[in-house]
């Protein structure tokens, strides 16, 4: 685990899933239980695919952020979440339109996630 600056974040813990709370901005992590990792490298070409296992201990659901470092030349090319026995992928659609469906998910206290590059070589998620 290592931090990364940018803008207004300072010393943000990349690769941890905490729990946000405006209330209460200090971070809460969440126990992360395992981590896979598989690598297909053809040529200069590498596809990399990691699988991180975090536990809610918490008694209700709670809205999380998740920061990933990438290799500024890389990009996120899929996303998938399971809960429980259900199964979230990862749709693209345009910035705005993404902000406006995870808001209202949340204001109606269904299950979203949101996902963005935030620079060249962070990728973070809502969830």
């Amino acid at each position: 685990m290592f931090t990364n600056s940018f803008g207004e974040y300072k010393n943000i813990s990349c690769g941890l899933v905490s729990m946000v709370d405006a209330a209460h901005p200090e971070v809460s992590p969440i126990p992360l239980l395992s981590v896979y990792v598989t690598a297909l490298v053809l040529h200069a070409v590498a596809q990399v695919e990691i699988t991180q296992n975090y536990m809610n201990k918490e008694e209700q659901p709670i809205e999380a952020i998740y920061y990933f470092p990438i290799d500024p030349d890389g990009a996120v090319t899929n996303f998938r979440v399971e809960l429980d026995d259900r199964m979230i992928k990862g749709v693209v659609k345009p910035k705005e339109e993404a902000q406006r469906t995870y808001d209202q998910a949340v204001a109606n206290r269904t299950t979203a996630f949101l996902g963005e590059e935030i620079k060249a070589d962070m990728f973070k998620a809502l969830a």
